[in-house]
């Protein structure tokens, strides 16, 4: 048995990764730059004001991890100015037209083909239902923007969004989506010049579409079984013009940052209609022959998650999917 003494000094357990350890093991390792994360940090659990915890809620600090997708996901960023207090967040507009809204079981409701949109609309609303591989109907509208709150308020300006997004490298250009390649053959994507502003009236011009198959990115999957698609997203031109303008188009009552659509297309072997039999992957991975609204009509799911990222924030999203399929009725 031994002890060791840290009094007076801090000691730094460096764990490598896999890669990094092959480096080593090559003997071209070298480390030249460093990051500090706080993935596993709950700020919300602690005192605002002062940034302190108290001892019973304090968060754990997790080990080191050697895989390269259990390290570091969101890192720890760096501003001189003293009234930086919010970076961008992603979240869904269900705000617009032609987007979709959560149900109330927080799901997104994706048909993998029409006649199950059509039985899903008639239980649950048209504004709950994507159907599977459609380029011109409903979508997932995703925004990027600043939620101020009332210890500091930004105004949706353009003279804000110059200041606390596009002069603090904050502005999410692009994108990474990751989906679970063993449901989703594809992601289908906005095109880059989609229109998304409003006028000195404050009526809204959008078009977001035709959406267009996307193209995935060779990056290490930050889960098993997912790919990457990276996303080139549009300018989110919705200002301030008046006290509150903006506010119905966009989920954001602070700068306005990026926008983009987008739609799934399923794989072929779970997308057959009713007069099919269930494909083995509702059975393996979901629910089959489930009465999910209390009626006669049945239906097989599988429940995943879409995640989204913004490369220049680091900001993430995690949208929960249902990919549901009528499969009849008793």
């Amino acid at each position: 048995m031994a002890f060791q003494d840290n009094a007076g000094g801090i000691v730094l357990d460096a764990v490598l990764t896999d890669l990094g350890r092959r480096k080593l093991a090559q003997g071209n390792f070298r480390v030249s730059k460093f990051a500090l994360g706080d993935d596993e940090v709950d700020y919300t659990l602690g005192n605002r004001d002062t940034g302190n915890f108290s001892l019973d809620s304090f968060p754990p600090i997790l080990e080191s991890f050697a895989t390269e997708a259990g390290t570091i996901n969101n890192t720890l960023m760096n501003f001189a100015r003293v009234d930086v207090m919010y970076i961008p967040q992603v979240r869904v507009n269900n705000l617009v037209s032609s987007s979709t809204s959560a149900h109330t079981d927080g799901f997104y409701y994706f048909a993998v083909n029409k006649e199950t949109r059509r039985r899903l609309e008639l239980n649950i609303g048209t504004s709950f239902v994507i159907e599977n591989d459609r380029y011109d109907q409903a979508k997932l509208v995703i925004e990027s923007g600043i939620l101020p709150d009332v210890v500091l308020d930004i105004d949706p300006t353009p003279q804000n969004k110059e200041s606390y997004i596009y002069n603090l490298d904050l502005y999410d250009k692009y994108y990474l989506t990751y989906v679970d390649t063993r449901f989703i053959e594809n992601v289908l994507l906005s095109p880059s010049d989609s229109q998304f502003e409003n006028d000195e009236n404050d009526v809204l011009y959008m078009n977001l579409g035709p959406l267009k198959t996307g193209a995935k990115v060779s990056l290490p999957g930050i889960i098993d079984n997912y790919d990457c698609y990276r996303i080139q997203a549009s300018d989110n031109g919705v200002v301030e013009v008046a006290a509150g303008s903006g506010d119905a188009h966009s989920m954001f009552s602070g700068p306005r940052s990026t926008i983009f659509a987008l739609n799934l297309k399923t794989i072929n072997d779970i997308s057959a209609d009713s007069s099919s039999p269930t494909n083995f992957r509702y059975s393996k991975f979901g629910e089959t022959s489930y009465n999910l609204f209390g009626s006669s009509e049945r239906y097989d799911f599988i429940e995943s998650s879409i995640y989204i990222q913004g490369l220049s924030t680091n900001s993430t999203l995690n949208v929960p999917i249902r990919i549901v399929r009528y499969s009849g009725s008793v």
